[in-house]
């Protein structure tokens, strides 16, 4: 009776699946579902890596030529600005002697070399090449060598070590950079002379 009854289910099941045996059909079953598995591994896959792509190019660390020419300039100009403003702030204030100008002045350059260090380190890895060099800035005779091979070679079009280049820039960009330029130059001259003047100045005061 048992056996009967095990038959007659195994028909009805057949008669189900339209003549397949069970076995086949749950085969055919498992298959789809790792299918399935497979699909929905890889798609996960693809997701995380448009995002770390997405999230590489939101972080780029590379900077071109023309931006880092821009930022530079803009930061001399910020400085030299800082530097005269500062030397008169010190010198209007009653009994600053030399020494609180040097530091005052120290203060405002390490923040100016901070953050160009910063650029130059960029464009470094712009250029493929080791940011740990940007050390040799430190070195005025060295920085002579580096600061126009930062400034005017060109970086990789492709991706290198560092990341993909950023977009390159445009006219508009390029023309405010080139104008910045000539304002640092302008200004950093006046910037250095009001340093040593008010510098002698307070110097040579004479301490009532």
């Amino acid at each position: 009776m048992i056996r009967g009854f095990n038959g007659l289910w195994i028909s009805l099941c057949e008669d189900m699946f339209d003549g397949e045996s069970i076995a086949i059909h749950w085969g055919k079953a498992l298959e789809s579902l790792r299918m399935k598995g497979a699909t929905l591994l890889l798609t996960r896959n693809a997701t995380q890596h448009q995002l770390l792509v997405s999230r590489r190019q939101q972080m780029n660390t590379r900077l071109g030529a023309g931006r880092f020419i821009l930022w530079s300039a803009l930061g001399v100009v910020v400085w030299s600005v800082a530097v005269i403003v500062s030397c008169h702030l010190v010198q209007g204030h009653g009994g600053a002697n030399a020494r609180e100008l040097n530091w005052v002045i120290s203060a405002v350059s390490a923040v100016f070399a901070s953050v160009f260090y910063w650029l130059a380190s960029r464009r470094l890895k712009d250029l493929n090449t080791p940011p740990w060099l940007v050390k040799v800035l430190a070195f005025p005779l060295l920085a002579l060598i580096l600061l126009p091979y930062l400034a005017l070679v060109p970086g990789s079009q492709a991706e290198n070590a560092y990341g993909p280049p950023q977009q390159p820039p445009g006219f508009g960009l390029l023309f405010i950079a080139w104008i910045l330029i000539v304002v640092a130059l302008l200004v950093s001259y006046p910037a250095l002379v009001t340093y040593y003047e008010t510098r002698h100045v307070l110097m040579n005061a004479v301490a009532p």
